[in-house]
C-alpha cells in the first residue's frame, strides 16, 4: 500500500508505528548506548522533529536535553530494533525535551 501527500509517494511498509518506536534503545553509530526512546516530538506542522528519551545512559548535553533530533538519527532500527544516531550531531543540537 502507498499513501500520497503533497505530490510525494510514501510506502506504508517503510513506516514505523509510534508504539514500535516507544521503548526502543538508541545507540551511537559506534554502538555506545545513548538511551531509551520515550515519545515522538512534533513541530507545528505535525512533522516529526525528534524523539524524547525516557532514560539516558550518557552524560553531558544528551542527558541535559533528554532528546534526539530527527536529523541526528542514522537508522530507525527497522532491521535490528535498535535506533542509531550520530553522537556529535546530538551533542550540538538545539532540540530539548520540555
Amino acid at each position: 500500500p502507498t499513501a500520497l501527500r503533497e505530490g510525494q509517494q510514501f510506502i506504508a511498509k517503510d513506516w514505523v508505528r509510534r508504539d514500535e518506536i516507544q521503548g526502543r534503545n538508541i545507540t551511537t553509530t559506534g554502538s555506545t548506548p545513548v538511551g531509551i526512546i520515550d515519545d515522538l516530538m512534533f513541530d507545528q506542522q505535525g512533522r516529526i522533529k525528534g524523539f524524547s528519551l525516557s532514560y539516558v545512559y550518557v552524560e553531558g548535553p544528551v542527558r541535559e536535553k533528554r532528546a534526539i533530533d530527527r536529523e541526528a538519527v542514522a537508522d530507525l532500527g527497522h532491521e535490528s530494533g535498535t535506533m542509531t544516531c550520530y553522537l556529535a550531531a546530538v551533542e550540538h543540537q538545539e532540540l530539548a525535551a520540555v
